[in-house]
């Protein structure tokens, strides 16, 4: 029966060719395409591992780790991380860049609604241009075709993703965008969990610093402040002569003991407290600690403190009360203390107003001129005067948006002086 078949003719060859030649055209753009997904996968899982082991500050940057792989893997002569310039997402910047022009493009900033980027930002989806018509990013290099991706992670985008090619290469492909596409989310949700193992390491170590402060705060000051007001208390009974001096000397050295640990505390603590709400409380503190030296509640006045203040600002204030505060207790015989605080005209003023026995020599003390000490450092003012009809008023007041000298940042006074008695 084989033998009856007729043999191929010319034509059946031709036609043939014809089929075959789609047919290898397809087979070979299956295969290219097959190629460059799977590359676009590898990219993905590099990414992922380098983001999430490097610790927190050290290795490579992930956005240009993510720049590089698509200038490689996309074949493009430059690429582009744009994100949020701000939480209104009004605009993009450019944070990083890679390939050619890339220098003068970082930091520059690009409109949301008018660029590529914004477009990819807001419909979250893929975009393939001809030609990019971005006037921002066009200048050294003609730049021609263009495609952008958005950095897609759980919930929210996190940015844009911008390649082009040089003007007359072939243009970007379906695969390509795909490729990209689940490469950049895949990288997105590398970049989400990496940030959120750095936010929880942040709130162990805060929680660490706090748990510190706090251990300090109850325990070690709390002992050193009752010691030296009973070795004030000896110091001022029936010892004299160089006895005395030199117990005077150790409650002064215990003073200034005390003055260092608030200081450090106050550094462990500072980030988690600027708010209006931590300002009264830990002023609220500091009457509640000298209250059994005083033998009375003072009162506190609070009026116009806003939202937020700045640290080095919290931390001298909260020092000259106590400081205030303690000198009262130790020799003002007082019977009632008045602390008010407030802000008015852009400035910070605090006013501590006893009904003790007055100033007396209390202008020649070194705790008064470390009180003042805090005051020049913002370049504020500090007066004590007495009060009417008794008594002794103290006032602080430092302005508030103003840079102080960078070598104060409200600690206690230098070692070699002491915050003495009043």
């Amino acid at each position: 029966m084989s033998g009856d078949r007729s043999p191929f003719t010319a034509g059946d060859k031709e036609l043939l060719s014809a089929f075959a030649a789609p047919v290898g055209d397809a087979s070979g753009r299956l295969h290219q395409g097959s190629g460059a997904r799977g590359e676009w996968l590898v990219a993905s899982v590099e990414v992922t591992r380098e983001v999430l082991s490097a610790g927190p500050g050290s290795g490579p940057d992930p956005l240009r780790l993510i720049a590089e792989r698509t200038c490689e893997i996309g074949e493009a002569e430059l690429v582009l991380v744009l994100r949020p310039t701000d939480p209104a997402g009004d605009e993009l910047t450019v944070e990083v860049g890679v390939g050619a022009g890339a220098d003068r493009l970082r930091g520059r900033r690009l409109p949301v609604q008018t660029s590529l980027a914004g477009r990819v930002l807001t419909s979250t989806e893929p975009v393939r241009l001809p030609h990019l018509t971005d006037a921002e990013l066009t200048g050294e290099v003609e730049l021609g075709p263009a495609m952008a991706v958005p950095l897609l992670g759980s919930g929210r985008v996190h940015g844009a993703l911008v390649a082009a090619r040089l003007d007359g290469r072939p243009g970007f492909t379906d695969a390509d965008a795909d490729g990209a596409t689940t490469f950049a989310h895949h990288a997105a949700l590398a970049l989400e969990r990496a940030e959120a193992r750095a936010q929880h390491q942040l709130h162990a170590l805060l929680a660490d610093r706090q748990r510190i402060a706090d251990d300090l705060h109850d325990h070690v000051i709390q002992r050193l402040f009752a010691t030296g007001l009973k070795l004030h208390g000896v110091a001022g009974g029936a010892l004299t002569g160089r006895a005395a001096d030199r117990l005077r000397t150790a409650v002064d050295d215990l003073d200034e003991v005390i003055d260092t640990i608030r200081a450090a505390i106050f550094h462990l603590d500072s980030p988690l407290r600027t708010r209006r709400e931590d300002v009264r409380d830990r002023l609220l503190q500091v009457l509640a600690d000298v209250r059994p030296a005083l033998g009375f509640d003072p009162s506190l006045r609070i009026s116009g403190l806003p939202d937020d203040l700045p640290p080095d600002v919290v931390g001298d204030l909260l020092a000259v009360t106590r400081e205030a505060l303690t000198n009262t207790a130790k020799h003002a015989r007082a019977s009632t203390v008045d602390v008010d605080v407030r802000t008015g005209d852009g400035r910070l003023t605090l006013r501590v107003t006893d009904d003790g026995s007055g100033v007396g020599d209390a202008t020649r003390r070194s705790g008064l001129a470390g009180l003042r000490r805090r005051a020049d450092g913002h370049g504020g003012a500090f007066h004590i005067c007495p009060a009417h009809p008794r008594g002794t008023r103290l006032t602080w007041s430092v302005p508030l948006g103003r840079r102080h000298d960078p070598d104060h940042v409200g600690t206690p006074p230098v070692a070699g002086t002491r915050s003495g008695p009043r």
